[in-house]
C-alpha cells in the first residue's frame, strides 16, 4: 500500500513537468558519494525485506493449505474405518503420485487409480517376489473398495457392523500378536463378555502374559473385523482381554470353493414386472414359475449355477436347493453377478442376499460337508486371519526407497 502511493506521487509529479524542464532536471542532478552509498543500501534492504516476506507469505500458505489437506485425510481415514497400515498404503500412493491434496484419493476413483498405477510400476514394487506383489494388490483392491469406489462392495453397509459387545458366547475368535506379522495365531472361543472386558478359552495353555498387547479379529457375513486387546490375566487356557470396544474393518473374508452338483429350483423375481390381465374381476398376482437348477460351486454366499431359465445380469432370483447329506433345503434371494449362454443353459454366478449370520454359517458348514478335503478350510481359515505388520511394511518400503 505505502508503497504504490509514493509510486503514485512520483508519477503525478513527473506527469506534471514539461519535458525541458525534465531534461533540466536530469541535468542538474548530482549526488556525493555517500548519498548515492545511502540510497544503494536502502533499495537493496528494501528489495531483501520484500523478498523475505514474501517467503514467509507463500510458505504460511503452504502450510496453512498442508494442514486443512492433512485434517481432511485423517477425517476421511476415521470416517471410513481404516487402520493405521492402509492409512499408510494410502500416503504411498499419494507420494507415488507426487499428489498434494492426499484426501482426493478418498473422492476421486480415477486418482487412486492413477496412484496405484504408479506404486506397482515403481522399482520397489518391481523388485519383490510374486507373492508379495499379489499380496500387496489384494491389499489395495480391499482398500478402494473399502473407501467406497466399487460398487458392489457390501463391507461399509452400516447394517452389518457390529459392536464389540454384541458378540455372543461361542463366537470364535482368533488372537494374534499385534506386531508380529509371521506370528501364529491362536484360535480361542468367547467364555463371558462383561463390559469392556472379554474372557476368552483356548485349546491349550499359551504363552500370553499379562500387559501384552495384542490383536482380535472375528468373521461376520462376508468381513473381517478386528479390535486392539490388552491381557489382563492369563490362567493356563483361560485369558481376560479388556478392550475400548473400537472395532474395524480388516478385509474381506475368503470362502472355500467347493464343487458341488446340488438340485434345486430356480425363477425369476424382480420388484415389479407388467401383467396383463383381461378381465379386471381376475387377480393379476402369480406365483414365481420354477425352473430346475443344478448348484455347481459353493464359495460362502457365492454359486455357480447351470438352469435352462434365461436371466440376466443384475437381475433377483429366487433359488431354493438342497442341503448335503441331510434332509433340509435352503432358500433365499439372489442377485446374478454375471451370465454365460451355452447352448441354451445358462452358467452363473448368483449372490444369495439377506443373509444372516446363521445362515451364513449354515452355508459354510455346507461347504465344508461336501468338500473331500476338510483340513484344507481351517488352514485356509487361519492364513486369512494373518495380516502384514505395519511396521515391517514401513521398514520395508523404506529401504526399497533407499536402493
Amino acid at each position: 500500500m505505502i508503497v504504490t502511493t509514493v509510486c503514485t506521487a512520483c508519477f503525478d509529479v513527473l506527469m506534471a513537468l514539461s519535458p525541458s524542464q525534465r531534461w533540466s532536471a536530469m541535468r542538474q542532478f548530482n549526488v556525493n558519494i555517500l548519498t548515492e552509498k545511502a540510497v544503494i543500501i536502502i533499495c537493496v534492504g528494501t528489495i531483501v525485506i520484500l523478498a523475505i516476506s514474501l517467503y514467509f507469505i507463500t510458505h504460511k500458505k503452504t502450510n496453512k493449505g498442508h494442514s486443512i489437506s492433512d485434517k481432511l485425510f485423517n477425517d476421511y481415514v476415521q470416517s471410513c474405518g481404516l487402520s493405521e497400515y492402509q492409512s499408510y498404503l494410502l500416503s504411498e500412493l499419494a507420494r507415488y503420485l507426487n499428489l498434494n491434496k492426499k484426501e482426493l484419493l478418498f473422492t476421486l476413483a480415477d486418482v487412486f487409480d492413477r496412484g496405484l498405477q504408479a506404486l506397482t510400476t515403481s522399482n520397489w514394487f518391481m523388485v519383490k517376489d510374486q507373492q508379495n506383489k499379489q499380496h500387496l494388490v489384494e491389499e489395495l483392491t480391499v482398500l478402494r473398495e473399502k473407501i467406497g469406489f466399487d460398487n458392489e462392495s457390501k463391507f461399509l453397509n452400516k447394517t452389518q457392523k457390529i459392536e464389540i459387545n454384541q458378540l455372543s458366547a461361542g463366537q470364535e475368535l482368533f488372537i494374534s500378536h499385534s506386531r508380529t506379522s509371521n506370528s501364529s495365531v491362536i484360535k480361542a472361543e468367547l467364555v463371558k463378555n462383561e463390559r469392556n472386558v472379554l474372557t476368552v478359552k483356548t485349546k491349550e495353555p499359551s504363552a500370553i502374559f499379562s500387559g501384552q498387547k495384542w490383536y482380535v479379529r472375528f468373521s461376520f457375513i462376508e468381513c473381517i473385523w478386528e479390535f486392539d486387546v490388552t491381557v489382563l490375566s492369563c490362567y493356563d487356557n483361560i485369558l481376560v482381554l479388556s478392550h475400548n470396544n473400537s472395532i474395524r474393518f480388516a478385509s474381506r473374508r475368503h470362502f472355500h470353493t467347493v464343487e458341488t452338483d446340488l438340485p434345486g429350483l430356480i425363477a425369476n423375481f424382480p420388484f415389479a414386472k407388467e401383467v396383463t390381465v383381461d378381465d379386471t374381476a381376475v387377480s393379476c398376482l402369480k406365483k414365481p414359475e420354477f425352473v430346475g437348477v443344478k448348484v455347481k460351486k459353493i464359495a460362502g454366499p457365492y454359486l455357480n449355477i447351470e438352469t435352462n431359465l434365461k436371466v440376466a445380469g443384475g437381475s433377483r432370483v429366487v433359488l431354493i436347493f438342497a442341503q448335503v447329506g441331510q434332509k433340509k433345503i435352503l432358500q433365499s434371494i439372489a442377485v446374478v453377478k454375471n451370465v454365460k449362454e451355452n447352448e441354451d443353459v445358462f452358467c452363473a454366478l448368483v449372490e444369495l442376499t439377506v443373509l444372516t449370520k446363521t445362515d451364513m454359517n449354515e452355508l459354510i458348514c455346507m461347504a465344508n460337508a461336501a468338500d473331500s478335503k476338510p483340513d484344507m478350510v481351517q488352514e485356509q481359515e487361519e492364513v486369512e486371519f494373518n495380516s502384514p505388520d505395519f511396521d515391517e511394511a514401513a521398514q520395508e518400503i523404506k529401504i526399497g526407497q533407499e536402493n
